[in-house]
């Protein structure tokens, strides 16, 4: 255990680890499988041009660190690719599915000089100190963008990735199974949710110049998925993605730079133009993102600070004023897991609290 900062007391944290020196946590934030939690870890040795740790023109080594909480125990694990860089760790179900993506030359895409070219491998392993393997690959490089970005249920572990011809492929992926199974070909891409059992895309139409869009949320059958289950459609105004639990989707109706505060509607509501579900309070500016932690309570971060809100009675707890030096906050299990990287001589560190 170590020593609390002042916006983990009043957040009352149950547990924290300390990080030994000359190691930070990456800014993905760190991610739970029961007792066990994953993360990136970024070594403070080294330059990274764009100040972002674990970023492609970073040089600072990283691995990938488990951590069993009730002891302190870390096994670490170094990138399984020399000279690739550390994505999204994610777990479920006592495995860990690894990241790691590779800036390559432009002329490999195109040669637009966009300084977007990639390649990704997504790599599983059997928590706490299994052989990595490889689950997944890009066919070749393309933007970041067509790179996965992972999600899951605590059981089951789901992405989309583009191909860079305009085709979106969702793909559905059982710890233990010897492959990754494909659930849906699409022509536009969209960001992927589970709530209930069941897996929702999110996309995004009609943009306006301030980023607010029409969302549609529609339901994506998986390989094992009952048939018959028919989900309404979801539609929703505003500006990034939604964070969805239960029945309860949670929005953020104004531009993202600007003032505003939260809204929840409900799956298999159809907003119309200019419509807008319950507000939350309090107003924030400039939300990046939320998560549920459980029904009625979630997590908002932003250049506000980090916030827990109520559904039910409307109100928040602002335990951090200032966004800076925590990770994405991550919800698992039932748990708010966090990593804090304070600067100076101060140790990073770990720490959660169980709802």
């Amino acid at each position: 255990m170590t020593s609390l900062p002042a916006g983990l007391k009043t957040l009352k944290a149950d547990g924290a680890l300390r990080m030994p020196s000359g190691w930070t946590v990456a800014g993905y934030g760190v991610h739970r499988s029961t007792d066990y939690v994953v993360f990136g870890a970024v070594s403070t040795a080294g330059t990274s041009s764009t100040g972002s740790v674990g970023s492609a023109a970073s040089t600072r080594p990283t691995e990938t660190w488990v951590v069993d909480t009730r002891t302190g125990v870390t096994h670490r694990y170094a990138q399984i690719n020399s000279g690739w860089y550390a994505g999204v760790v994610l777990a479920a179900n006592g495995w860990a599915i690894r990241k790691e993506v590779q800036q390559v030359s432009d002329s490999e895409c195109g040669g637009k000089a966009s300084y977007d070219c990639f390649n990704w491998r997504l790599y599983v392993q059997q928590l706490p100190s299994g052989k990595p393997r490889l689950l997944a690959r890009s066919a070749k490089a393309g933007s970041q963008s067509l790179s996965p970005s992972l999600v899951t249920d605590g059981k089951r572990i789901a992405w989309e990735q583009g191909d860079g011809s305009g085709k979106y492929t969702v793909e559905e992926w059982t710890p233990g199974a010897a492959k990754a199974e494909r659930a849906a070909v699409r022509s536009t891409a969209g960001s992927l949710a589970f709530t209930g059992g069941s897996l929702y895309v999110n996309e995004a139409s009609d943009v306006a110049s301030n980023g607010v869009a029409l969302h549609t949320v529609t339901p994506v059958a998986l390989p094992g998925d009952s048939v018959g289950v028919v989900v309404p459609t979801t539609t929703y105004r505003g500006s990034g993605t939604a964070a969805i639990r239960g029945s309860d989707v949670l929005y953020f109706p104004k531009a993202a730079d600007g003032d505003g505060q939260w809204a929840v509607t409900t799956l298999g509501t159809r907003a119309g133009h200019g419509q807008v579900s319950k507000l939350l309070k309090p107003a924030l500016s400039g939300p990046y993102s939320a998560e549920w932690l459980t029904s009625g309570r979630f997590i908002s971060w932003s250049v506000s600070g980090l916030t827990v809100y109520s559904t039910t009675s409307n109100s928040g707890l602002t335990f951090s004023s200032d966004s800076g030096g925590f990770t994405t906050p991550r919800a698992n299990s039932g748990y708010l897991d966090l990593g804090y990287n304070p600067g100076g001589s101060k140790n990073s560190l770990i720490a959660w609290k169980k709802y």
